[in-house]
C-alpha cells in the first residue's frame, strides 16, 4: 500500500474526512459514496426524505388526506380521530320523510275531515220533513189524552181561555208568546212508535199532573212529582199547594196553547173543593203551566195560580160529590145529577172513574 492509501485509512478510523475532499482522488471508492453520519445534536432536524418517483399510491387518482378528515363519501376512514375541541355531530337515529309543513298541512286537513264529519251526522240526525201543524180539533187533542186522567170528573175545552184575555201574567210576557208552527216534538218518538207531537204531550201532561196531584193529597201517591222537572219551582209549589187537605176535582177546561223560545204554556181553569179541618173550601182557578221538552216529552217547570173566585163554609154530604163530615171524599149518590168527585180504585184494579168526554161550556 503506498503513502495515499495509509493517509486514508488513518483518516478514516480518526473520523476525519466524514465528507469527500473536494477535488481529492479518493472522494468515491470502487463506487460507493462515503458513509454519510447524522449529527447527534438535539436541535437538528431530520431531513426530508422526499418520495420515490414513480411510487404507485394506495388509490390511483385520489389525492392523500390528512388524517382525521373524511372522505367524500361521508364516511370517516377507520382509525381516524376528530380534532381537537370539535365534537362529531349526531345525525337523528329515525329522521321523518316529511317537512315540518307538510305535518301541518296534513293535521289540518285531518280536522277539517273531522268536522265535517260531525257536521254531516248532526245534519242527518235532526233532519225533519216538512212542518207538522198543531191539531185544529181541540175536541179530539183533548179526547187522545184522555188516558192521563184517572181523578178529574169532567174535562173540556173552552176557547175563551187565550193570553189575548190574560195579559197581565207574572210567569210569562204575553207579548212574547207565538203559535207553534213546527208541532214535531220527535220522530218516531212516542211508545207506539208514532211521532211525537208537541201539542198533545203538553195536554197530556197537565191531565195527568192534575189527577196525579188528587192522588197526592188523598192518598199521598208520589207520582205527581214525575211530572214535574226536579230542582225546578213547580217541584217546590206542588208540595205546598194544597198541603194538608183533601181534594174532590169536579173539572178542568183546557185553553190556548202558545210558545216563547224554548218554553211552552198552556192556560187552564179548574174548579175543585179542598177539605181541611172541618172546612170546606171551592176553587175555581185559573192554571198557566210553563213547559219545557225532556226527550220525547214534556215536563212542568212552574205554574201560576190565578184565583177567580172561591167560597168558604162548612163541609156537607151533598148528593152532587163532594167531602163529606169526617173529611173523605165521596162519591155521588144515585141518580145525582152533580160532578163526581175522586174516590178509591174500583176492585178490577183500575184507578178512578172513568171521566166524561171533554165538553165546552162557558167559563167564569
Amino acid at each position: 500500500m503506498d503513502n495515499q492509501g495509509k493517509m486514508n485509512e488513518t483518516a478514516a478510523s480518526s473520523g476525519i474526512g466524514n465528507a469527500p475532499v473536494p477535488g481529492g482522488a479518493n472522494s468515491v471508492q470502487a463506487g460507493r459514496p462515503f458513509p454519510v453520519t447524522r449529527s447527534t445534536d438535539a436541535t437538528s432536524v431530520p431531513p426530508r426524505v422526499a418520495p420515490r418517483k414513480g411510487a404507485p399510491s394506495k388509490k390511483k387518482g385520489v389525492p392523500r388526506r390528512p388524517e382525521g378528515t373524511k372522505s367524500s363519501t361521508g364516511k370517516r376512514p377507520k382509525g381516524a380521530r376528530p380534532t381537537a375541541g370539535k365534537r362529531p355531530s349526531k345525525r337523528p337515529l329515525n329522521k321523518s320523510r316529511f317537512s315540518r309543513k307538510q305535518i301541518i298541512i296534513g293535521l289540518i286537513a285531518l280536522i277539517f275531515i273531522f268536522d265535517m264529519g260531525v257536521m254531516s251526522i248532526w245534519y242527518f240526525g235532526n233532519k225533519s220533513g216538512p212542518a207538522v201543524p198543531p191539531n185544529s180539533n181541540p175536541y179530539a187533542l183533548i179526547q187522545s189524552q184522555m188516558g192521563n186522567n184517572h181523578s178529574i170528573a169532567e174535562v173540556g175545552y173552552d176557547s175563551a181561555l187565550t193570553f189575548a184575555n190574560y195579559t197581565n201574567l207574572e210567569i210569562v210576557n204575553t207579548a212574547s208568546l207565538k203559535p207553534i208552527e213546527n208541532n214535531l216534538l220527535k220522530s218516531g218518538g212516542a211508545p207506539d212508535g208514532a211521532d211525537s207531537l208537541y201539542d198533545e204531550q203538553i195536554v197530556g201532561r197537565v191531565l195527568k199532573f192534575n189527577s196525579d196531584w188528587t192522588a197526592y193529597l188523598n192518598r199521598a201517591e208520589q207520582t205527581v212529582f214525575s211530572s214535574v222537572q226536579e230542582g225546578s219551582v213547580a217541584q217546590t209549589k206542588v208540595a205546598e199547594l194544597g198541603a194538608g187537605s183533601l181534594v174532590a176535582y169536579h173539572r178542568i177546561a183546557i185553553g190556548e196553547i202558545r210558545r216563547s223560545g224554548k218554553n211552552y204554556y198552556l192556560i187552564t181553569q179548574a174548579s175543585y173543593t179542598l177539605t181541611k179541618n172541618g172546612q170546606l173550601e171551592i176553587h175555581d182557578e185559573l192554571f198557566v203551566y210553563k213547559l219545557v221538552a225532556r226527550g220525547a216529552t214534556m215536563l212542568i217547570v212552574d205554574f201560576e195560580q190565578i184565583p177567580v173566585g172561591s167560597l168558604q163554609g162548612q163541609p156537607t154530604n151533598t148528593p152532587d160529590g163532594g167531602a163529606s163530615t169526617d173529611g173523605t171524599v165521596v162519591e155521588p149518590t144515585d141518580g145525582a145529577t152533580g160532578v163526581e168527585g175522586d174516590s178509591a180504585p174500583p176492585a178490577d184494579g183500575q184507578g178512578g172513574d172513568e171521566a166524561s168526554p171533554p165538553v165546552e161550556t162557558p167559563v167564569g
